[in-house]
């Protein structure tokens, strides 16, 4: 028995080149699975950060319209946005609150694809704050540096994912109206 096994053993020098072929076949299939999914997930992750911060702009305009407050306003993290209520006794409310997926990089900046405005690195956070009437009356950083004179009549709030997958939310100051990029 052990003749016989060496002697297969002996015979048995490696694959042909047909396994290899169907080897190499199955990894290509399974890496091109896995590279779609993994642009499906990033490029869903933009648009779950461009929905929030949509749904939290729409939300603190509706509030603004019809519950009387000292301040309603959108707060932009680089990990959250959130709907805040500053009361006439200047006590503070969180009223909703969003979590951004993670790698995804939120900038606030007067160009469709500028760089510069980066959420924790350029600033901790940008307030965006609507009046009475749903326009927004103030936007400012977390140092409470007004930006709206820098920004001019609009904003971009951009959600990134690598530099590549760019959804945008455009503001309109006079308007309090925002358009998001589907």
């Amino acid at each position: 028995m052990r003749m016989r096994l060496k002697r297969v053993l002996k015979n048995n020098v490696g694959f042909s080149i047909i396994e290899l072929m169907v080897a190499v076949a199955i990894l290509a299939v399974i890496s091109s699975v896995a590279m779609v999914s993994l642009y499906s997930v990033n490029q869903s992750n933009t648009k779950k950060s461009t929905a929030s911060i949509n749904s939290s702009l729409l939300l603190c305009k509706e509030k603004a319209l019809t519950n009387a407050a000292k301040e309603w306003k959108t707060v932009v993290y680089e990990d959250k946005v959130e709907v805040v209520k500053v009361a006439f006794d200047d006590s503070v409310m969180t009223v909703a609150s969003y979590d951004f997926p993670n790698n995804v990089k939120i900038f606030v900046n007067n160009t469709e694809n500028g760089s510069n405005g980066e959420l924790g690195e350029d600033y901790e956070s940008v307030s965006f704050v609507f009046n009475t009437q749903g326009s927004v009356s103030k936007v400012y950083d977390n140092n409470g540096n007004s930006l709206k004179s820098s920004l001019g009549s609009y904003c971009y709030i951009s959600s990134r994912y690598k530099s590549r997958k760019i959804k945008n939310v455009k503001l309109f100051f006079s308007t309090g109206k925002h358009i998001a990029e589907r």
